[in-house]
């Protein structure tokens, strides 16, 4: 992996003698990180942006969080670690306001647009108006307006392109890679088969946001969530998110694969010799050190809540 930070002055610093490098992406999560640990002669100025490249492909563009240095015998050891540019919309607090009848692309255009992102997404629209609360994050003024109205999250992509966070359209058989290693994972800790919740602060928990496959699986776990504060269209949203994002633990695959294997977020894979059935990339990690490479993919099953809404009596 060939990886080239940018100082303050906008020299560059292409790291080699690495000693250790992590990529890690997750479907849950706006941001990449990126992780190194390389071997200097000199102490490196303060750097600010770093990017990675695999055989010429960018993998990665972000920003420097933390940079350290140790001193060892006659050179130094020093720890970068960054997060991608999607950082500039988390770390950057929306104004709150209330607009009426936005679309995606206004939305877009006020919170995105200022930090040079383009917009790759869906065309999406609102017929009521939608509040930005105190306290959101840009990524959050679009993120939960995307979730209300697709049910899916929104990614920020090594080239800076915003998009809608969906499974892919093809599938890749995993035993057409070198694995090195492969677990299968049933969790049923996390799965909640009832969320109970109200829409008005002198209200009792009265409304329901059942799941009949968490109770075909013998589970009974409910959660109590105060929605009050919420707009009324995103309330059905957040609950839904709740509830459906406890099935992503449930059913998982961990594989590790030999070498450097690029897998997109929620792609489509298949494992037939170990598991049936159809698996999404929820979270990919690439490791290097001085001895080797590897990729492991965490997997989960999309999986039907079958969800039931009702009210209390």
């Amino acid at each position: 992996m060939k990886i080239i930070a940018t100082a303050l002055d906008n020299s560059t610093y292409e790291i080699g003698s690495i000693l250790f490098c992590e990529l890690v992406k997750s479907a849950d999560a706006p941001c990449d990180s990126l992780s190194v640990k390389f071997r200097s002669k000199e102490i490196p100025p303060e750097l600010n942006s770093i990017k990675a490249f695999e055989e010429s492909k960018i993998v990665f563009n972000g920003f420097v969080d933390t940079q350290s240095a140790e001193i060892y015998s006659d050179e130094f050891i020093i720890t970068v670690y960054a997060r991608s540019s999607a950082c500039l919309l988390v770390d950057n607090e929306a104004q709150p306001q209330m607009l009426f009848k936005p679309c995606f692309s206004q939305l877009f255009m006020m919170f995105a647009k200022p930090f040079g992102f383009i917009n790759k997404t869906e065309r999406l629209f609102s017929e009521v108006s939608y509040d930005i609360q105190k306290g959101t994050s840009c990524y959050g003024a679009m993120n939960n307006f995307v979730y209300a109205f697709s049910g899916r999250n929104l990614t920020v992509t090594p080239e800076n392109e915003m998009k809608i966070l969906k499974p892919s359209d093809n599938q890749r058989n995993l035993e057409s890679f070198r694995i090195s290693g492969a677990k299968q994972i049933i969790n049923r800790g996390e799965l909640i088969s009832d969320i109970v919740y109200k829409i008005n602060g002198s209200d009792s928990y009265s409304y329901h946001l059942e799941s009949r496959s968490a109770s075909e699986k013998g589970i009974s776990r409910k959660r109590l969530i105060n929605l009050s504060g919420l707009p009324p269209w995103q309330r059905e949203s957040s609950a839904h998110k709740k509830l459906c994002s406890s099935f992503s633990e449930y059913n998982q695959l961990e594989v590790t694969l030999i070498g450097y294997n690029n897998f997109s977020l929620l792609e489509r894979v298949i494992y037939p010799s170990f598991c049936s059935g159809e698996y999404l990339v929820s979270r990919f990690v690439f490791t290097q050190n001085e001895n080797k490479k590897q990729t492991k993919l965490l997997l989960y099953r999309e999986i039907d809540a079958k969800e039931i809404n009702y009210v209390d009596k």
